[in-house]
This record gives C-alpha cells, structure tokens and sequence, in this order.
C-alpha cells in the first residue's frame, strides 16, 4: 500500500511540475510558499525536517479561468464558500491545514457566470466572496442555489482534485496517467 502511495505522490509531483514549469511566479495561491508546500504534501514529506503543510488544491486543466466554491461539514454543520478564482494551469489552495472533512463538494463557473463542474448535490452560493452556513433554504435566505459535485477523500489529510474542459474533476484516487518524465 505504502509503495501504491509512493508511486501515486510521484505521479502527483510530475503533475505539479509539469503545471508549474512554465512560470512559478505566477502561481495563483497566494504567496510562492504554495508551491513548496503543494510538492511536499505530493512527495508526502510530512515525516521530514522541513514541516509540509496539508492542503485541499484544486488544479484548472481546463482553458479557461475558473471561478470555484466549496462546501464541507468540518463537525459544526455544512458551510459553502467561495470564490477562488483559478487561471488555466494553474493550481489553488481552497482548504489549508489538514483536510477536516472526508467529503467536499466543488461547484465552479466560467467567467460569465455559465457552470462548468455541477453535480446533484445542493449548497448555497453567492454572487460575490461568501461564506454560508447550512444547506437548506438558500432562496428563502437570500442566496442562490447550485449544485455541487461530491468529493470524497477518504479522510486524506490533504487532497489534489483536477479540473479539465469537460467539467470533470479528477482526484489522486481516480489514479491519473502522468507520463513519465523525460531525462
């Protein structure tokens, strides 16, 4: 199991290096410190001297920009919230620390609003930056309704979820085909 998990985190680091070689400097989490922590949590460094920081990342493989929400119980209730706004190649930390959920829910939009990754389950959104408790009533509150794609991590402590042009997620479980990097 722990050799499926070694080999996993290396195609996951490939991935991210593949991502990130054109220019690190335009990474879209916050500061360059994403980037180291996104590698260690995908070698799985955790055991090392240089402490990794756990973290949900979402990855836009699509060509467009996209606009992402997410909802999760984290033991209080269900919460969505959003936007993280995520450029084409690019990666974004949606939930840092250790992943206090085994299931999230993703929605993401275009630019103009259209969505891109919907599912059956239904969170409230809102049109601007938003946090929202609960996952009921979302008109009668005041907010929109959408649905949500579930994600279910299996009590990961950190997670990598993919977005292409086809509105699909794809995560470290659904074992993506990396090729193999060239010498």
């Amino acid at each position: 199991m722990r050799d499926k998990s070694l080999a996993l985190s290396r195609q996951l680091l490939e991935r991210l290096r593949m991502i990130y070689a054109s220019n690190l400097s335009a990474v879209s989490c916050a500061p360059r410190c994403c980037l180291v922590n996104a590698l260690a949590l995908a070698v799985g460094l955790t055991a090392s001297a240089i402490p990794a920081q756990a973290d949900f990342l979402v990855c836009n493989d699509s060509f467009d920009v996209l606009n992402i929400a997410l909802a999760r119980d984290p033991g209080s209730g269900f919460v969505s919230e959003g936007w993280w706004s995520v450029a084409p190649g690019r990666c974004a930390a949606l939930l840092r620390g250790r992943i206090d959920s085994r299931y999230i829910y993703l929605y993401a939009i275009d630019v103009f609003s259209q969505p891109v990754l919907e599912g059956d389950v239904t969170f409230c959104i809102g049109e601007q930056g938003f946090r929202i408790p609960g996952a009921q009533d979302c008109w009668q509150r005041g907010h929109i309704a959408a649905g949500f794609v579930e994600i279910d991590t299996g009590q990961a402590e950190q997670w990598i979820t993919f977005l292409d042009a086809d509105g699909q997620a794809a995560g470290p479980r659904d074992q993506i085909e990396i090729p193999a990097p060239l010498d």
